[in-house]
């Protein structure tokens, strides 16, 4: 058996992952391009040939999503391996599973929680009184003796 050419092999391994890495975009369709002209129009003056169905689809994303969502999506679909992006996919599935379980549990905490009126301030309630704190049956008996009982 003959040795395989290092060349030939390399350039079909560069081949292969230019196939994997390379997602076939569908071109656009003639509705969607005469509903949104004002989006498609500026795009197609700067798309290189066969690149503006994929801009078009990036420029609609990042007007539903926002830039920060559209990039780390599209992060995330370049991991270097596939166990890389599984992890981390779990691990953002795990951290809103938590989120929502915090959530849950201080709505759960509020509602379990009476409200309380504020404190109200004893200064100017009884202003024959003077601040004395005594209420009741020893305010009366203070004052029928003439004074404030301590």
């Amino acid at each position: 058996m003959p040795t395989p050419d290092p060349a030939a092999v390399s350039a079909r391994k560069a081949a292969a992952a230019r196939r994997y890495l390379q997602v076939a975009t569908p071109p656009l369709d003639g509705a969607f391009v005469a509903l949104n002209r004002p989006l498609v129009a500026p795009l197609a003056a700067r798309a290189r040939p066969g690149e503006l169905p994929a801009r078009v689809r990036r420029a609609e994303q990042e007007a539903v999503f926002g830039y920060r969502v559209t990039t780390r999506l599209t992060a995330e679909n370049h991991w270097p391996s596939r166990t890389a992006r599984a992890w981390a996919v779990r691990q953002r599935a795990q951290h809103a599973q938590q989120r929502a379980h915090d959530r849950t549990d201080q709505r759960e905490a509020d509602r379990s929680t009476p409200e309380r009126a504020p404190a109200r301030s004893r200064q100017g309630r009884d202003d024959d009184q003077g601040g004395d704190r005594a209420s009741g049956p020893a305010r009366r008996r203070a004052r029928e003796r003439g004074g404030a009982e301590r």
